[in-house]
């Protein structure tokens, strides 16, 4: 690869492109201009190899400044055209269940949010492709025309996404009760999950340290899956302007986890280190590696005193 396609490369930006070429055809144009016998004194000088050299070698990274910035423009052409055509394909897509609705939604929503970005993008292969046909690269006819209906076909995608929108609007205000409903029924679940845990949790004085470390693994994983379908609640209420829902007692049980894992996680590392220990063959065991090991968590302790206020005082307990 020469220098020049690296520098292409590493900046793909039109306008250095198209200023190199201009820069190199102007530097053409004086070089045929240019005399190519040179009298000097006695001696005529010719210079027509060496002229001819250098126009040749111009020409060459015109070609490849040319290549490249066709190729360039004509993959984001490729990338534009299979984006609209995707868009359109999932605008027709079927109409019923409550889930095809919110694809449905999903994508007429995503078009709406990417329109800028999209017609900046159409705008700058438009570019492309007229500095391209400005300095009489070939550019192919069928090509052309994709080029100039680029902007057009995505105005006409805007334009179906938004007849789409209103046509599903029975659909929105019917599936928005469904959306309720569901939403309500989630809240009352978390409610269900938060007076457990507040009875029966990894943080309650009636549990011991190794159930603890069980019962909080269970809940952060019930955490993730409640917070999965928080996620697709909130996306729905979006979808179907509906008021955002708030889930207190989800946030409150993550945020106690927190600081039960800081906890836990020292315990669990102190029962690893404890097993290592009876393990060992005894008559190996150094003092110094058993004070070594006291003194650290001794310093954890400490450390996590500064980091969670009142931790001494908080639940579980060990024996």
């Amino acid at each position: 690869m020469s220098k020049l396609q690296k520098q292409i490369d590493k900046s793909q930006s039109t306008q250095e492109i198209e200023q190199k070429i201009n820069t190199l055809q102007m530097s053409r144009s004086i070089m045929q201009q240019h005399q190519n016998e040179q009298q000097n004194y006695i001696v005529m000088i010719d210079k027509s190899e060496l002229a001819q050299a250098s126009i040749s070698k111009v020409d060459e990274w015109l070609q490849i400044l040319g290549d490249s910035l066709k190729q360039i423009a004509t993959k984001e052409l490729r990338n534009i055209i299979r984006d609209t055509e995707e868009y359109e394909k999932a605008l027709k897509g079927e109409m019923g269940a409550i889930e095809q609705l919110k694809a449905l939604l999903n994508v007429i929503t995503e078009i709406k949010n990417k329109s800028m970005d999209m017609e900046f993008r159409i705008v700058e292969v438009q570019e492309q492709f007229r500095v391209l046909k400005m300095y009489d690269y070939t550019i192919e006819e069928e090509v052309q025309k994709e080029v100039e209906c680029l902007m057009t076909n995505w105005e006409d995608l805007l334009e179906f996404a938004d007849r789409k929108d209103f046509e599903v609007n029975d659909f929105k205000k019917s599936f928005s009760e469904v959306t309720k409903t569901e939403v309500e029924a989630f809240k009352v679940k978390i409610v269900e999950e938060y007076e457990k845990y507040m009875s029966h949790g990894p943080g309650t004085l009636s549990v011991q340290l190794d159930e603890g470390c069980e019962l909080l693994a269970q809940s952060k994983e019930q955490i993730r899956r409640f917070n999965r379908t928080r996620e697709e609640n909130v996306l729905a209420e979006k979808l179907f302007n509906l008021p955002i829902s708030k889930f207190p007692e989800l946030v409150a049980m993550e945020e106690m986890n927190k600081k039960y894992d800081l906890v836990y996680n020292i315990y669990k590392e102190y029962t690893g280190q404890m097993k290592d220990f009876a393990l060992g063959s005894w008559n190996k065991l150094d003092a110094a590696q058993l004070i070594a090991a006291a003194s650290k968590f001794e310093s954890l302790v400490k450390k996590l005193g500064n980091k969670l206020p009142g931790a001494d005082g908080m639940f579980p307990y060990t024996n």
